[in-house]
């Protein structure tokens, strides 16, 4: 159970991070550290997917017939917060 908890509490840092991270290859890292805690316990996250298995014959549900879940995370408002405030300092100088 412990183990479980830490591993949710250190997704849910790692996505943070994910969202407020600019350089592509530091996020491609964080992605596949996300993807190796949520897999083995069969977390969703923003960054892992649901997969539909039909349980009598064991075949993946056809996607297109189901809506995606959402997934809201603290990242996407720091995404928010972040594009709003580059709009107040055009020339990335920290002094709006």
């Amino acid at each position: 159970m412990v183990e479980r908890i830490w591993t949710i509490k250190t997704i849910q840092d790692l996505v943070d991070q994910y969202a407020v991270e600019d350089d592509p290859n530091k996020r491609k890292l964080l992605a596949d550290q996300i993807a190796e805690l949520a897999l083995p316990y069969n977390f969703v996250t923003p960054l892992t997917p649901l997969v539909l298995v039909n349980r009598g014959t064991g075949q993946h549900a056809d996607p297109t017939r189901f809506p995606l879940p959402t997934v809201v995370h603290s990242g996407a408002i720091l995404d928010a917060l972040k594009y709003a405030l580059e709009g107040l300092d055009p020339d990335g100088t920290g002094m709006c």
